[in-house]
């Protein structure tokens, strides 16, 4: 990935916002704050939203989640510590999303979600839960803190939480996340369709619970090719990174989603970036992944739909794919797993 943002600060609670006062002196965006205590005197904010404390409210933050000089070499409104293309015009912040309210996502699978103390929190273990953001993009980044406090206590049970890019429907969406099958902590990078999941993965080195994890995730589609998403994850001095190519649409919606986990996200933060031109380097199936072949495990069978109560899914079995039988673009460039899911169980949603 091109100069990952950071980790997005160091605790887990957001600044407090200025205070509104009275107009005298001025008020130039017209919100009620005088341009002399407003921290974005040339945006309307009432709010004064300010996530990251470095005294830029939200709205006029170019890296709104991160503490940061306020460099915007390229000047598309992106700031160099958080675009995903420093150096290159044409990206926009799409969503910042602070989470200092009741949030108006649209659950998909599962429940709603609660905004707790700044972060909005799934904190059921015994379902799958998703929520997507009602917008409708393309090539995109998006970066998201989380934090897991409690996993379900079904040792078979898979347990992940992460984020949804180019989602559709809950068939049909790319992800990236934490995961800890059968107690493995893992970063996973692929996509949900054609009845299956696909995805590749590396060795995370710490438990899923503890402290807060930054997600970052970028998919990227040439017109008429293949998309490409790489997923990192990063918690102190531990960072896992994968890639993962499949010959859907990248387009969609994005979303948060959990599976067996208590989790909290703290912020989302999303840039829409321009597709890339068309490939000239590779065939259209060729696979381009960050994924460090170091770490890839073995190749392991699993039951497909593993859900925290141990249940399966009312589908066939699931494991690795031949490479006569998978196309190249689903294969990626490390270890990708298939599961036929068929009916889902009672609970609903996708494995994983």
């Amino acid at each position: 990935m091109q100069n990952a943002p950071g980790a997005g600060g160091g605790d887990d609670t957001s600044a407090p916002d200025a205070q509104a006062g009275p107009t005298a002196g001025g008020d130039s965006d017209g919100d009620g704050v005088a341009d002399a205590i407003d921290n974005c005197p040339t945006m309307p904010n009432p709010d004064q939203h300010d996530h990251d404390g470095d005294g830029r409210g939200d709205v006029c933050d170019v890296c709104p989640h991160l503490v940061d000089a306020g460099g915007d070499a390229d000047g598309d409104g992106v700031g160099d510590a958080c675009d995903p293309r420093p150096t290159e015009a044409g990206d926009r912040i799409a969503l910042f999303e602070g989470f200092y309210g009741p949030i108006h996502w649209t659950p998909v699978i599962g429940n709603d979600w609660q905004v707790q103390n700044g972060s909005v929190v799934q904190d059921d273990t015994n379902m799958q839960h998703q929520i997507v953001g009602g917008l409708s993009l393309g090539n995109v980044f998006i970066e998201a803190r989380v934090r897991v406090d409690q996993l379900t206590q079904y040792p078979q049970a898979r347990k992940s939480v992460g984020v949804v890019l180019g989602y559709k429907d809950t068939n049909d969406y790319f992800f990236c996340g934490l995961a800890e099958p059968q107690g493995n902590p893992e970063v996973e990078g692929g996509r949900v369709g054609d009845g299956q999941y696909n995805y590749n993965q590396d060795v995370f080195g710490a438990q899923m619970p503890g402290d807060w994890t930054t997600l970052q995730a970028r998919i990227t589609q040439p017109p008429n090719d293949v998309a490409h998403i790489d997923c990192t994850g990063h918690r102190g001095q531990i960072d896992a990174q994968t890639g993962y190519d499949d010959d859907a649409d990248a387009s969609g919606d994005i979303g948060l989603r959990t599976n067996g986990a208590d989790a909290s996200f703290d912020y989302v933060f999303v840039v829409e970036v321009p597709p890339p031109p068309p490939s000239s380097l590779a065939p259209r199936h060729a696979a381009c992944s960050l994924f460090d072949h170091a770490h890839a495990q073995a190749t392991h069978s699993r039951r497909p739909g593993d859900d925290p109560a141990g249940r399966r899914a009312q589908a066939g079995s699931i494991g690795s794919r031949s490479d006569q039988s998978a196309p190249a673009a689903r294969r990626g460039a490390g270890l990708s797993h298939r599961a036929a899911r068929g009916q889902r169980d009672a609970r609903g949603g996708a494995p994983g």
